[in-house]
């Protein structure tokens, strides 16, 4: 989103926008010039089917179907020693039935548009990992310390009438969270989590010298020069 300062930056020759294309690969660099710091405006990201290694689109069985509706999620993380971001995008996919055989046909289709004010003032890492099963889960009531309102308006806490227990993430530093299932702490203080994936052996895309499987997102952002000196980053 370029906003009217950084648009008045842009026509005094004191900034430029620019594009750059992410794809083909699980992580992915932009370089971030000396003497300068980029605010990335928006991200276009493309659906894409990140089949095992080896893998077709063509020709899957039902089954093979249903295995692919769990794994539908591709997760972005945009990071440098400035700012610290992800997030989760849900690929969208055609399904048709092989005209000869039983079989089906996939293909990801559509994209989706974000508009961020994300600031670096070093180089910048996209790093794309896929989903595993929703398995780092308890269900309980959520606890009184955090906030909530009892039925039909919330599902409730600890000591409400009516309440009514949730999923909840656990989980309480990387190391257990990888082993344990798929969740992990990113910097933020114990109890709140962000859902996500661990990026390890398990959630790395695989098959990505195929148009179809790697990921491609469209990055716009605005270079200017200086530092942002008094402006902080996002977390």
């Amino acid at each position: 989103m370029i906003t009217p300062h950084l648009e008045k930056l842009i026509l005094t020759g004191k900034a430029s926008f620019n594009t750059h294309v992410i794809g083909g690969s699980e992580k992915c660099i932009l370089n971030v010039p000396k003497d300068r710091f980029i605010i990335i405006t928006d991200l276009t990201y493309f659906s894409q089917l990140n089949l095992e290694s080896g893998r077709s689109n063509l020709g899957m069985t039902e089954l093979e179907l249903v295995t692919l509706n769990q794994q539908l999620n591709t997760q972005c993380r945009i990071f440098s020693r400035k700012s610290n971001n992800t997030f989760l995008f849900r690929n969208q996919i055609s399904i048709a039935v092989n005209l000869t055989s039983t079989l089906h046909d996939v293909f990801p289709i559509g994209s989706v548009k974000l508009d961020t004010f994300l600031i670096h003032d070093q180089d910048v890492s996209f790093t794309f990992s896929k989903d595993k099963a929703n398995t780092n889960l308890s269900t309980g009531l959520s606890p009184t310390k955090s906030i909530g309102s009892p039925p039909p308006f919330d599902y409730g806490l600890e000591g409400q009438t009516g309440a009514l227990p949730v999923r909840r993430r656990t989980g309480s530093n990387l190391l257990t969270s990888v082993q344990a299932g798929n969740l992990f702490l990113q910097g933020v203080p114990a109890g709140n989590l962000e859902f996500g994936f661990p990026v390890y052996a398990l959630t790395q895309l695989t098959n990505c010298e195929v148009s179809t499987a790697y990921p491609l997102m469209l990055v716009g952002y605005v270079e200017i020069q200086g530092s942002p000196t008094n402006i902080g980053g996002t977390y």
